[in-house]
């Protein structure tokens, strides 16, 4: 096996338990989310091998590591020179699994391509050549192996051939070897041939399929449908056929383009039917010599998804057909390569090589592969000029496709609407049943069930082939629901050709339009009867939920939108399926995870490093379709794709489960794994990392103090200190306590302080975060609990615009408006969701976006949009929300008006309105809520004042604000004179 990173040996253990009498780890080659790849030398031969280390957290079911074994073993019987071998298999002291393979010194193709763009005529021939060779080799023994792709091919320096690596997924098609579910599909979207992608049986055909998208990725410079979601992917890779070679690459070699594309027919009997065709073809055989020779017919003209390969021309003055042969070398536009010319050995004893063979392809000339004037520029995408070339290319993320469709339980009922969001009026039942309309211009009605009123469905073996979509009809009036919860029954429409037939060749897309719900599938595929269905997961209800049905690429057929409405108990109306659905666990399925799907947060959009939006939520069912519930799900991002806030954690009564999602801290597609913990059911979550631009901030002169020290910091970002420092809160190097303001060392420009009880932190106009004073409990945020007495930076690399200390915890906010803590955590004012102490910053959940944050003695507060959140302590009710109970997660504060400033006092919380209006809630055991009375509050109440206010600010036990004018007011304890009044 291969790597292009760059070894790192400071992650290298001294030894692998179990291995260490055989083995040397030499270094780490890289990591992923279910393993890590370690270089090793082999002590009894003295050689290099790869040691890829499965983690245990994927091999807790023996029965899966026995069915995984019995696959390597299979894998292992494959020695060839174009594959990467399989030495064994091994059990460690820690329970997870080791394959020890072949080390390949070289690149993996994706990262030639994403490097050099197209390849040159003759590497790709090469390339095609070496793999088609392996496969071929392979097929002979059964093994189908299902992920073909650039990622699995790596281009071996040290000899300079391409070999396939990753038999991980590898398959006898003869026998049930494979670690696969029944009705599963598995591999790369990109990649996988029609039939894969539908879960049905395979052989050697859907890899040469795969293989045929590989070589049209390296002939174009770029991944088929890069930039398109998973579902479009989907649809495209089954129904539409990729545009032909010769418009975007011009002056392709006939054998070259035929060899390819009589690969990438949809139908598996329509294209090669053995990777020795494909050879032959490629080798410069003509078509029709090669399907002569195999009996295999031409296929037919009336299918819509194939471009049957042209005969050869004659060669006139384009690139001679390029015989088997090399590969690349790591850098340059000129690559050469010489290749011994024959298999001495077999050129001994038979006199001249089988063609056939796969283990020998004949003589190979030495050749050049220059920058070749012949060819065209680097082709734009189809259907684009060059300049509208996305910049980017797309990650495909690997997936379990699984053939099952989800249901759930609750209270909300639905109406259907037009597409121009005209609501259809209830009609007289029970509950709010309605008759779902179409949509569009003409508005005419059609009865649930989707025939014309009075009309009859005709004998389905008489029906004639149905035509293009038309129309879409929904099947369902009134469902039953709850916020948060999946529709009673499943939203469901038929799809009508122009006659009103049923039309059988259609997919469906789902889409949720308003409300934060989620719909699985997004892209659902019409049954013989033209129906389509999708389970909807309602949103919390604040917003109506709306999820639109359409037909793609189909612009003249109307869409139809769902419509929720919370409340009440409602029936399914007389148009609708009758029924329902199993509860959790029954029905024959029994508890046994099945399927998992993501319901909520996928593909979102993020900044590195931070976490997403919103968190990512998923259902696990049962081969009924109920939910599975009791089961432990695992959260694992790949290596450098960020941390789950939830690495395990066991599913609800409805089989849902949700983490919270911190991206990497690179740009690009970053992927998420979900799997049902000792089970082979999984799912991948996506998500892209754009990066923010790095926040410049200006000096603000400010004043802040804290329980025995002040900090000011001037225009021009000069930050001073004075008062107590016994845990070296003034941060000038020493422990003494200063009278006069002291210079913090380290000669950082500040733009924003705090000071909080023993600890101090300060943002530079760079963005970088540092710390210094007390660490008891990790409020300093770097990783330790040991106290500092000069600045330090913060953990995570991150840049922050705003922060806040407390008494034992900080918070800050990013420009993006993501909001992390650290430090004591006992009642949740960490936000996180958990109670434990974190010594780094640890993002505050919810998904909420935060435009201010302020830390208190034990609860913390921030302002987002015209909301207010509060978590922590709430044991005085100084989080607003009227509960009494503390909460580690954000809660809303019960207040009807926006806040534009908030603050958070010792137990107490205030803010300002945009009106000047001042509000505070929690402890008033001193007046300091200002409300004239000493009674504590658990929602906000208004200050007792007819000034008008623009900030506020709460100490421990008093508070103050300013008026425009500049005035301040205080109230609250007065026992040092704090109110300023001249009294105590």
């Amino acid at each position: 096996m291969s790597t292009h990173r760059a070894p790192r040996s400071s992650e290298v253990p001294k030894v692998l338990g179990g291995l260490e009498d055989e083995y040397e780890i030499l270094s780490e080659l890289g990591r992923g989310g279910t393993a890590v790849v370690y270089l090793a030398r082999d002590r009894a031969l003295d050689r290099e091998v790869a040691v890829k280390v499965i983690r245990s957290t994927y091999v807790e079911d023996e029965e899966a590591v026995a069915r995984l074994v019995r696959e390597a073993r299979t894998v292992g019987q494959l020695q060839h020179p174009n594959i990467v071998m399989l030495y064994g298999t091994r059990r460690l002291d820690d329970n997870s699994l080791a394959l020890i393979m072949q080390y390949v010194p070289g690149r993996p193709l994706k990262s030639v391509i994403r490097n050099d763009g197209p390849l040159p005529f003759k590497m790709v021939a090469a390339v095609l050549d070496d793999i088609g060779s392996a496969l071929l080799y392979a097929h002979r023994q059964k093994i189908v192996h299902r992920d073909i792709k650039p990622e699995n091919i790596y281009l071996d320096e040290a000899v300079e051939v391409a070999r396939l690596a990753d038999f991980g997924i590898a398959r006898h098609w003869d026998k049930d070897a494979g670690i696969t579910l029944p009705g599963m599909a598995i591999g790369t979207p990109t990649y996988m041939s029609p039939e894969q992608i539908d879960g049905a049986h395979l052989d050697g055909r859907s890899d040469i399929y795969s293989l045929g998208i590989v070589g049209y990725e390296m002939l174009t410079g770029q991944q088929p449908w890069a930039g398109e979601n998973l579902y479009s992917i989907i649809y495209k890779q089954k129904r539409e056929q990729l545009p032909p070679l010769d418009e975007v690459r011009p002056g392709l070699p006939a054998a070259l383009q035929q060899a390819v594309e009589g690969a990438l027919h949809k139908i598996p009997d329509d294209r090669w039917q053995t990777a020795e065709q494909f050879l032959a073809c490629l080798r410069s055989q003509t078509v029709e010599d090669v399907r002569s020779r195999h009996g295999v017919e031409r296929p037919s003209e009336a299918d819509p998804g194939s471009r049957a390969p042209a005969p050869v021309e004659p060669a006139g003055d384009e690139p001679e057909p390029v015989p088997a042969g090399p590969l690349v070398d790591d850098d340059a536009l000129t690559i050469k390569y010489v290749r011994p010319q024959e298999n001495e050995l077999e050129h001994a004893v038979t006199g001249q090589p089988d063609p056939a063979d796969g283990q020998d392809q004949g003589p190979r000339r030495r050749f050049e592969l220059e920058d070749e004037d012949q060819e065209a520029p680097a082709p734009a995408p189809w259907g684009e000029t060059p300049e509208e070339r996305p910049a980017a290319r797309g990650r495909v993320m690997a997936l379990a496709l699984l053939a099952f469709v989800s249901a759930g339980l609750g209270f909300v009922a639905f109406n259907a609407m037009g597409e121009d969001g005209g609501l259809v009026d209830p009609v007289p039942g029970n509950g709010a049943a309605v008759t779902p309309t179409q949509g569009g211009p003409s508005g005419s009605e059609t009865p649930a069930g989707g025939l014309p009123a009075g009309g009859t469905a005709p004998d389905p073996a008489s029906r004639p082939e149905s035509g293009l979509p038309d129309r879409l009809v929904p099947l369902v009036g009134t469902l039953t629901g709850a916020p948060g919860q999946a529709t009673a029954q499943p939203v469901r429409v038929q799809v009508l050709d122009a006659d009103g037939m049923p039309a059988t060749v259609a997919v469906v897309e789902f889409r949720v339009e308003s409300g934060g719900g989620a719909v699985s599938p997004q892209i659902a595929d019409v049954d013989s009867e033209g129906i389509a269905e999708a389970t909807w997961v309602l949103g919390n209800g604040v917003q109506p939920d709306r999820v639109t049905a359409r037909v793609p690429g189909r612009s003249g057929v109307d869409a139809v939108t769902f419509v929720a409405e919370t409340g009440g108990t409602a029936v399914v109306d007389a148009g609708s399926p009758g029924g329902s659905l199993p509860a959790a666990g029954g029905g024959n399925g029994g508890n046994v995870p099945a399927a998992l799907n993501v319901v909520a947060g996928a593909a979102q959009q993020g900044t590195p490093g931070e976490p997403l939006p919103q968190p990512v939520r998923i259902q696990v069912l049962n081969q009924d379709g109920a939910p599975a519930t009791g089961v432990t799900v695992l959260f694992t991002p790949d290596e450098g794709h960020g941390n789950a806030s939830m690495e395990a954690t066991t599913v609800d009564d409805q089989g849902f489960a949700e983490t919270s999602w911190t991206l990497g801290p690179t740009s690009g597609s970053q992927r998420l794994r979900i799997q049902v913990a000792g089970q082979s059911v999984f799912t991948v979550a996506e998500a892209t990392a754009a990066a923010a631009a790095s926040p410049r901030l200006s000096a603000r002169a400010t004043v802040v103090s804290g329980a025995t020290h002040a900090c000011a910091v001037t225009s021009t970002g000069v930050l001073s200190c004075w008062g107590g420092n016994t845990y070296g809160q003034v941060g000038d190097g020493g422990r003494t306590r200063q009278s006069r303001p002291t210079s913090v060392a380290g000669g950082l420009t500040f733009a924003r302080v705090s000071a909080g009880f023993t600890a101090t932190c300060g943002i530079t106009t760079a963005g970088d975060l540092y710390c210094w004073g007390r660490n008891e409990v990790g409020e300093l945020g770097d990783g330790t609990t040991l106290a500092r007495a000069t600045p330090n930076r913060v953990a995570g690399g991150r840049t922050f615009v705003d922060v806040d200390v407390g008494f034992a915890h900080a918070c800050a906010r990013t420009a993006a408006g993501q909001a992390y803590c650290w430090g004591k955590n006992d009642s949740g004012q960490l936000g996180d969701g958990g109670s434990g102490d974190q010594t780094r910053p640890s993002p505050v959940g919810g998904g909420i976006l935060f435009r201010s944050i302020t830390a208190g003695w034990n609860h913390t507060c921030g302002t987002s949009g015209s909301q207010t959140f509060c978590w922590g302590a709430n044991d005085r009710g100084q989080l607003g929300d009227g509960s009494g109970a503390n909460a580690a997660l954000p809660a809303l504060v019960a207040v009807e008006f926006g806040l534009s400033q908030v603050t958070a006092g010792g137990s107490h919380t205030c803010g300002v309105s945009a009106g000047g209006g001042a509000y505070c809630w929690g402890n008033n055991q001193y007046g300091q809520l200002g409300d004239g009375t000493t009674q504590d509050r658990d929602t906000p109440v208004p200050v007792d004042s007819q000034a008008g206010f623009t900030a506020v600010a709460a100490g421990p036990v008093h508070t103050c604000a300013l008026t425009p004018s500049g005035a301040a007011y205080c109230w609250g304890r007065n026992n040092w004179g704090q109110l300023g009044d001249g009294t105590t």
